[in-house]
């Protein structure tokens, strides 16, 4: 029996994992970006001529976090992650810390750690991710800051916990003092 229960309150359940992810996923990766004239190659039809495909809020995000042969690496996700290890680390305990103390749900944690890593690596774009932007890119979008035109990507990017189904209890059959 956990402390918890002589206690008439509940023990704490933990899922087995929390997985948190943070970037473009799903839906709003699959919505088109820009105008429709932007395009990319889609597969061969039957005919065997290639039809083209417009542009979506994912292959943006992919082609800046990675790179083309004409579009420098911007990476917005692994080099936020690599620069922000400290952030994560002391927010993943506040978050525990009070999960641990009955004051939160492991669910509810695991939405506010998602949260604040979305706004994090959206204040890293909004700040500026190196290499600037060329001449023509600025004369075309008017601006000079990269990764923002419209904002379509960085609106995108959500933080998302997920949990596994099996939990495990958190507690001791210790009296607390």
């Amino acid at each position: 029996m956990a402390v918890g229960e002589k206690q008439g309150k509940p023990p704490i359940v933990l899922p087995r994992t929390i997985t948190v992810t943070v970037g473009v996923h799903g839906d709003a990766g699959a919505v088109t970006h820009g105008p429709a004239n932007d395009t990319r190659p889609g597969a061969a039809n039957d005919t065997g001529a290639v039809e083209k495909k417009p542009l979506t809020v994912a292959d943006i995000a992919t082609f800046n976090e990675f790179g083309t042969s004409r579009i420098p690496q911007r990476s917005f996700i692994r080099a936020w992650f690599d620069e922000n290890q400290e952030f994560i680390a002391e927010t993943l305990r506040s978050q525990l810390k009070l999960v641990i103390a009955g004051k939160l749900t492991a669910e509810k944690a695991g939405a506010r750690i998602a949260l604040a890593c979305e706004g994090s690596m959206k204040q890293r774009i909004a700040r500026g991710i190196p290499p600037p932007n060329a001449p023509s890119t600025i004369e075309r979008k008017g601006s000079s800051k990269p990764l923002i035109d419209t904002g379509q990507l960085r609106n995108a990017i959500r933080g998302r916990a997920v949990f596994d189904e099996a939990g495990a209890e958190l507690g001791t059959d210790v009296a607390a003092e």
